[in-house]
């Protein structure tokens, strides 16, 4: 859940009523707006939203160029108009890439971040180094159920299970499970641990909320206004979810399990202190590709509870 600081989006001129002008004209236009209303990839964004429109693939749009019905235009228009307000592409399209699969989102679930790949990764890479066939997999704070589905898809024997306590999340979860049949996955309603009394796994992970109360104000707006802040705010210090994780999950770690969180900015040395009090080891702290230290490994010390 890495988020930039503010850039600001301002209106440009409606796209000039040309019935049947063709692909690329309306792009190089489309591209145009976005520059002046500040879309951070103006290209980019206006490729998908053709592709999307016409249901042509970017490289048939070039070598072809083909017109836009009124129709495609007229839609083409409302996700640009929604754009320019800040409204995440994500959330215009209805799909957000993941670990090279798209996953079904909108309004009421986190958008999946590139840098949740690392916490998938490092599970991937435990479950594999252990020697695990079926391992059990709990995903806390599951949202749209990339990260769940995702392991369950990479590792087949598992059972993974993902907790969200948020309604309009686990519509999402359950329409990408059923999308890439994942039927090693299931998802439960709940805070937290609470719908898995009694049980144990072999790992815990969690994409918790770990946004500072103080930085709120300064995402980017399209972040701020559009996706859910419960999946974000974590209190003054960011770590008010994770340290509820790690007090309770030694109750529903087995002995040999591992808990892997993925953290904020500048929080791994105090959520690796946090963990300690409750009896975890540190194993190791894993960078992004920007440098940043994202993903925390913790596994239970010998002879802990």
């Amino acid at each position: 859940m890495h988020l930039s600081l503010t850039s600001r989006r301002k209106n440009s001129k409606r796209l000039p009523e040309k019935p049947g002008e063709k692909a690329l004209s309306i792009f190089r236009e489309t591209v145009r707006r976005f520059k002046t209303g500040g879309v951070g990839e103006p290209e980019k964004e206006a490729e998908i939203l053709l592709t999307v429109v016409t249901s042509f693939s970017r490289e048939y749009i070039y070598t072809h160029d083909p017109p836009l019905s009124e129709k495609q235009r007229n839609l083409l228009e409302g996700y640009v108009v929604r754009r320019l307000k800040g409204e995440p592409l994500q959330y215009i399209t209805g799909r957000a890439g993941f670990y090279g699969r798209e996953f079904s989102v909108g309004r009421g679930v986190l958008i999946p971040r590139p840098e949740t790949e690392v916490l998938v990764e490092e599970a991937i890479k435990i479950i594999r180094s252990e020697g695990w066939e079926a391992p059990a997999v709990l995903d806390l704070c599951t949202g749209s159920g990339c990260v769940a589905i995702t392991i369950g898809l990479e590792i087949p024997g598992a059972d993974v299970t993902g907790v969200d306590i948020s309604d309009e999340a686990l519509g999402y979860a359950e329409l990408n499970k059923k999308l890439y049949g994942a039927e090693n996955v299931r998802f439960l309603k709940g805070d937290l641990f609470m719908p898995v009394q009694k049980k144990r796994f072999d790992i815990i992970l969690s994409n918790p909320p770990y946004v500072r109360s103080t930085e709120y104000r300064f995402l980017q707006r399209e972040v701020r206004e559009y996706e859910p802040e419960g999946a974000l705010l974590a209190g003054k210090g960011g770590v008010d979810v994770i340290e509820r994780i790690l007090s309770e999950a030694p109750r529903y770690i087995m002995p040999h399990g591992y808990v892997l969180l993925e953290v904020g900015k500048g929080q791994a040395k105090e959520v690796k202190d946090i963990a300690l009090r409750w009896g975890f080891i540190h194993v190791e702290t894993v960078k992004d590709l920007s440098g940043i230290e994202r993903v925390v490994v913790f596994r239970v010390q010998a002879g802990g509870k």
